[in-house]
């Protein structure tokens, strides 16, 4: 009887273990509902954008171009900082090295806009905090947005020291992965918040932080409502295709549902092709000659 006690005993705990090394080897998965985005594979340096950090809260020092590090005495504050240059189209790749053991509960890193605050008393999930922020928090693995928690995100529930941040201007989606996982483009943020800046919100004491521009990709023309381009004063049309205008030369009107060439009236019409090629006539303007060829 004791022996058959152990027995059942052992296998659950073999059991037990069976599980935990699956949870444990869960962060190297790429779940097929989750793919890499393809324009990750397309990005490439802007120097428009490699600013460096330049916006900052008096508890956190820049240390140089990528890094920062939090000086404020105590854990009763949030400090923030965020990225020189906002992001207003296109996709972008974010780099951030931050150490496991220099995390708090309050750890979070995302985008905001120009009104989000940079520094918090009593501390908080500082991205996220306010209607202006979209962060993560990178130790309970909750999205935040205006001061509530939006959804649990990643689903495994562990964030590596170094990990990179997707922000897709374009479709205004935010997203996160490491070098083996994408964990997908789950956060979400209105056109209207355009531009948005990489932010990080820190309460540990002496955290040092690394927030490194990889790269963008850029899909969509760069012409926006009163943008001047070369002297030209370029309008959008919505709902369709915008021409670029062209230098020193034509430039044709919208075209509203599909090409439609005018016809020609009192122009060059030219001759009909050889070998029993029908050319029908055309009115108001030259007319070749017929031929009697017949149709094959």
């Amino acid at each position: 009887m004791v022996t058959n006690s152990i027995q059942i005993l052992g296998g659950v705990m073999l059991i037990l273990a069976m599980v935990f090394l699956v949870m444990l080897c869960a962060d190297d998965q790429v779940y097929p509902e989750d793919p890499l985005p393809t324009w990750v594979t397309l990005i490439h340096h802007d120097r428009a954008i490699d600013t460096g950090i330049l916006g900052n809260s008096e508890g956190i020092s820049v240390l140089d171009h990528n890094s920062l590090v939090r000086h404020r005495k105590g854990h009763f504050e949030t400090d923030g900082a965020k990225w020189g240059a906002g992001l207003m189209r296109g996709k972008h790749v974010f780099e951030i090295y931050w150490p496991t053991d220099f995390r708090d509960a309050c750890a979070t890193v995302g985008i905001g806009t120009e009104e989000a605050p940079l520094h918090s008393k009593p501390r908080c999930s500082l991205i996220g905090a306010s209607k202006h922020s979209w962060g993560l928090n990178i130790v309970k693995c909750r999205v935040f947005h205006n001061g509530e928690i939006q959804f649990v995100y990643p689903r495994e529930k562990r964030i590596p020291s170094r990990f990179f941040m997707y922000v897709d201007c374009d479709s205004q989606t935010l997203g996160f992965g490491t070098e083996v996982a994408f964990w997908g483009s789950k956060i979400r943020f209105p056109r209207t918040a355009l531009p948005v800046y990489p932010m990080v919100g820190v309460v540990c004491e002496g955290a040092q932080i690394s927030l490194i521009y990889r790269g963008s990709a850029y899909f969509q023309a760069p012409a926006v409502q009163g943008e001047m381009v070369g002297g030209l004063q370029l309008k959008t049309f919505p709902g369709g295709y915008n021409p670029q205008p062209l230098v020193g030369g034509y430039n044709p009107p919208p075209l509203v549902g599909g090409f439609n060439p005018p016809p020609l009236v009192g122009g060059y019409n030219p001759p009909p092709l050889g070998g029993g090629y029908y050319q029908p006539q055309l009115v108001g303007g030259y007319n070749p000659p017929s031929y009697s060829s017949k149709l094959y």
